[in-house]
């Protein structure tokens, strides 16, 4: 789908994508802008909080306050946005625009990756080549149980204890 555009196009919209995604993160931590978004004197804003209603929780109208939208936007539209485009448009078209996959590629592109110096014994040539794992060791053998295990525990914690707060 997207190899009739070119790799300078592409590499633009995966720096637009990752400085928002570090924009996003950001605001995780430290947001004052976007809860102008959610006052309610904001006659403007479509998320402007509407305290004339009153939400009634065990017979008790809870107090709506301001907040921060970085986790709204990135539980409820960032993840099933990409989810979206994986399930829809196919991994290639998500393999050429990820932000995290754009990140990952910096040490090689900067030449920060993790080289061993090997020397030839017949000809006395010393190469540099990079450090992988071994093919017979634990991690190789069990990298997609760990990685399975992993993406398992992460998941459990986000739904049973984080749960969309901003600071954890």
């Amino acid at each position: 789908m997207l190899g009739n555009i070119s790799e300078i196009k592409i590499h633009r919209v995966r720096w637009g994508l990752t400085l928002g995604w570090c924009l996003l993160i950001i605001s995780l931590f430290y947001d004052p802008l976007s809860t102008q978004l959610t006052e309610p004197s904001n006659a403007l804003s479509p998320f402007r909080l509407n305290i004339e209603n009153c939400v009634l929780v065990q017979g008790k109208c809870i107090e709506e306050i301001p907040y921060a939208m970085g986790a709204c936007i990135f539980w409820s539209l960032i993840v099933p946005s990409s989810i979206f485009i994986l399930l829809v448009l196919g991994h290639e078209f998500w393999r050429r625009i990820c932000p995290l996959s754009f990140i990952s590629q910096i040490p090689r592109v900067w030449r920060w990756e993790r080289k061993r110096t090997r020397v030839n014994p017949r000809t006395g040539k010393v190469r540099k080549e990079l450090v992988k794992v071994a093919k017979n060791s634990w991690l190789a053998r069990n990298h997609l149980s760990l990685q399975f295990a992993l993406f398992f525990l992460g998941l459990c914690n986000r739904i049973l204890f984080v749960n969309s707060d901003r600071l954890v």
